[in-house]
């Protein structure tokens, strides 16, 4: 079972470094759960690609088709009022950026049920975050 950040998901759709250990990663959880902020993300990546000629218009829309059908095969941890304490103790505790915090506490929202997610992200940072906040983490590609 992993929670994957839009960093990591992103490779799967957009061939970079730490893309195979990605596809390897995704292939082989039993459940994939990412945060909602993380259509956005993605989404806004792609279209960024595209304007710097990085996606042709036809890759872009192929893959942005790909993304949304995969999209509804994922669990999504929708942004709701219980993870407000979270998002806020974790900004207390890490120099995290706003989108980051989201995705952290998305993860600390499911462990909280329990749940034993392992952490994919390629900001190493963010990892060591998550590290901190005693989950196992993966970073596929990460610097």
């Amino acid at each position: 079972m992993i929670f994957i950040d839009s960093s990591s998901f992103i490779k799967h759709y957009v061939a970079e470094e730490g893309t195979a250990e990605v596809n390897a990663l995704l292939s082989s959880s039993s459940e994939i759960f990412v945060a909602w902020l993380s259509l956005s993300e993605c989404l806004a990546a792609l279209a960024r690609l595209e304007r710097q000629k990085l996606l042709t218009r036809e890759e872009f829309g192929v893959t942005k088709k790909n993304f949304l059908e995969d999209w509804e095969r994922l669990r999504i941890v929708r942004e709701t009022a219980e993870l407000e304490p979270i998002v806020i103790r974790l900004i207390g505790k890490h120099p995290l950026r706003g989108a980051d915090a989201v995705q952290l506490a998305s993860a600390v929202y499911l462990r909280e049920y329990d749940l034993p997610v392992t952490f994919v992200c390629s900001d190493r940072q963010l990892a060591n975050m998550a590290l901190e906040e005693g989950f196992k983490t993966e970073t596929p590609g990460a610097a």
